[in-house]
């Protein structure tokens, strides 16, 4: 017996809604994708004496290896400071950052007391880099102590290293006579004998310190066991690390301090270019910054990041929700806007 024709065409329509309706679904979930449009951005590096310079000559190489519609101009600036100061006055979109700085800029303490940037955000964190002290071994110094009425340098100018050996130095006591210049002039004050000793952040080993090695023997100055406790009580946004023996010549095996180095930037990037950022650097160009800074190749961002004393960059925390990580609320900014 035929089929009813009323019958006929109730099953037909049934038929061409169910055959639509994957093909919907899949409309649906391409329009949830972040629409990535690319764009002219800055990012303020360390000085190229440092190998974090490398390091995001590299992230900008990877950005564009993944998103081919950004351009990205690589500065090289004096140091920490210097970086945190153009990401302020908007003359660079991302930064490199120190975490104590961050916490700085952020609260308006210290360098930036009274001048809270409540619009400061971070991207993520890949590394430490750790404050390291050194003299020439001619100097006969073999402890911070030593120091004091000496001619050091506390760092280059501008750079994070600077409040990090000022505020050890203080706490302890230690009192010498600060010469104050770039890395590269402190470098040279170092060699011609001008200074006894000179001060930088940074993985270990540093070129930085290489390169002084391969014209003079130094020594590595550090804490003791008490001294680290000390300074971790005071500042408990740097952390405990210890330099092996031998990492330049035949240098001791030393305590220090280091703080998180990452990539800052302000509320005022959009979200789906933070995102974009953070996605090119740990999955498509990952092997280009593993290459270029390998002392990082085995540290997980993802988890370094959660490590954060501000909130972070609304896109960073889209990203790492889409991984399964689970963001503590404290670092999720007011701007973040959950995904329906």
């Amino acid at each position: 017996m035929d089929m009813p024709r009323c019958l006929l065409m109730s099953l037909v329509a049934v038929l061409v809604v169910a055959a639509a309706g994957p093909a919907c679904a899949g409309e649906a979930a391409k329009k949830a994708e972040v629409v990535i449009k690319g764009g002219n951005y800055t990012f303020a590096a360390a000085p190229s004496t440092s190998p974090v310079y490398s390091y995001w000559v590299a992230i900008a190489k990877a950005v564009k290896k993944v998103y081919p519609q950004f351009n990205i101009t690589v500065t090289e600036t004096t140091g920490a400071l210097d970086i945190t100061k153009r990401v302020r006055a908007k003359q660079a979109a991302v930064g490199n950052s120190m975490g104590d700085l961050d916490f700085a800029n952020y609260a308006g303490e210290e360098q930036f007391q009274g001048q809270p940037n409540k619009k400061a955000r971070i991207i993520w964190y890949f590394d430490h880099l750790i404050a390291q002290w050194a003299v020439s071994k001619a100097s006969g110094i073999t402890s911070l102590a030593g120091l004091t009425g000496k001619d050091f340098n506390p760092g280059g100018a501008g750079g994070g290293i600077v409040p990090i050996t000022k505020k050890t130095f203080e706490l302890l006591g230690v009192k010498p006579r600060y010469f104050e210049g770039t890395q590269s002039s402190a470098m040279e004050a170092m060699l011609n004998r001008q200074i006894v000793g000179l001060s930088k952040t940074g993985p270990v080993p540093d070129s930085f310190f290489q390169q002084i090695v391969a014209n003079m023997p130094i020594e590595l100055l550090g804490l003791t066991k008490e001294e680290q406790v000390k300074a971790l009580d005071k500042y408990p946004y740097w952390s405990a690390f210890t330099i092996p023996a031998k990492t330049y010549g035949d240098t001791r095996e030393t305590l220090t301090v280091a703080v998180l180095v990452g990539a800052q930037t302000t509320s005022d990037l959009p979200e789906e270019v933070g995102y974009a950022f953070f996605k090119a650097m740990w999955e498509g160009g990952k092997s280009i910054w593993q290459a270029a800074y390998p002392s990082a190749a085995n540290i997980n961002v993802l988890q370094h990041t959660l490590q954060s004393s501000i909130p972070l960059h609304a896109g960073a925390v889209r990203y790492l929700k889409e991984q399964g990580v689970s963001v503590p609320d404290r670092l999720v900014p007011p701007e973040y806007k959950p995904q329906s």
